[in-house]
């Protein structure tokens, strides 16, 4: 937990037994639950504890008490439970349930059990030789890895393409993400490789140095081992090299308007049914707020499309 959200914590617990006279029990053995304790210790009010509960520690010594296994809630008289894991609260709730025939009060705090959780997902990303930079809004990430575990899930069948390859770290997550599920389909990458091409319209807006990048070398070295094929070029040139090629995932970050709406025609026409086209700069935050040429072109091609998009994201579905 936060050190704010410790202390709103702490206040409720001193207000559950100051104002309502209540005996508590702890679920969690852990750094928050040891400063709370000390709390209670230095004013006094550490004979308001019945208890600590933790299955991973129990018989271990803390303050007066032996933490206890789950099972011994139980026998215990008790008012209210105090959840210290913020992470896990979820599950713990679920543990006391299992155990406690009585209807304490909960007294939780933080929203980490908020957070996205998936070991494969932490796996692959720790993989990755470039980190992914898919972060026009903070899931980004999240979405195109659960978009295509979803895809390669219910067998959409098609290539993979990504336009905006920078350093190579998006497409390398996509592409083992897609390995790691056992899919074998065709990715493609675009990009210039020579930084950001001449405006074609009022509407290529970024032009950020610091994301050009021109080692194709380097990216080629990372990617081709994982069966990506690089594309050199203006993408509103070369997007044409996947003609009447089936696609199932397609992710834009280009930044820009013009490579976004010249690609974007062919590979929607390209998708196959079920699957899904992802954007870094349909929804995204203050930082990126000269890549709005991109969304509108998104807009432009896709708003009298038969697609599906919940608010707030870049993925969308073609039925």
């Amino acid at each position: 937990m936060t050190g704010k959200q410790s202390e709103a914590l702490l206040k409720t617990v001193i207000e559950a037994i100051t104002d309502d006279h209540q005996k508590l029990v702890f679920w969690g053995m852990n750094t928050t639950c040891i400063s709370i304790l000390k709390e209670l210790q230095s004013y006094g009010l550490l004979s308001w504890v019945e208890g600590i509960v933790d299955a991973k520690n129990a018989g271990v010594k803390a303050f007066t008490f032996e933490v206890l296994q789950p099972r011994e809630v139980s026998a215990m008289k008790f008012d209210a439970v105090v959840v210290t894991d913020d992470f896990n609260k979820e599950s713990a709730l679920v543990e006391l349930s299992n155990y406690c025939s009585k209807l304490p009060r909960i007294i939780i705090a933080g929203t980490k059990h908020f957070e996205f959780a998936d070991p494969v997902y932490t796996e692959i990303l720790e993989s990755c030789l470039a980190k992914p930079l898919a972060f026009g809004y903070p899931d980004m990430l999240v979405h195109i890895y659960q978009s295509l575990r979803y895809l390669t899930e219910n067998k959409i069948n098609g290539a993979v393409a990504e336009f905006g390859v920078f350093r190579g770290g998006t497409i390398g997550f996509i592409a083992r993400t897609l390995r790691r599920f056992g899919c074998a389909s065709p990715i493609y990458g675009f990009d210039t490789f020579t930084g950001f091409p001449e405006r074609k319209n009022v509407l290529d807006l970024f032009r950020e140095k610091k994301y050009e990048y021109t080692d194709l070398n380097t990216v080629r070295n990372q990617l081709e081992p994982l069966g990506v094929k690089l594309i050199k070029g203006d993408i509103s040139d070369t997007y044409t090299q996947i003609k009447n090629v089936p696609l199932m995932f397609t992710f834009f970050d280009t930044d820009n308007y013009t490579p976004t709406r010249d690609a974007l025609k062919l590979c929607f026409e390209q998708t196959v049914s079920g699957g899904m086209l992802a954007f870094d700069h349909y929804h995204c935050d203050e930082r990126w707020l000269y890549t709005i040429g991109e969304r509108i072109a998104i807009k432009e091609i896709l708003s009298n499309k038969n697609v599906f998009n919940l608010h707030g994201t870049g993925v969308f579905l073609k039925p």
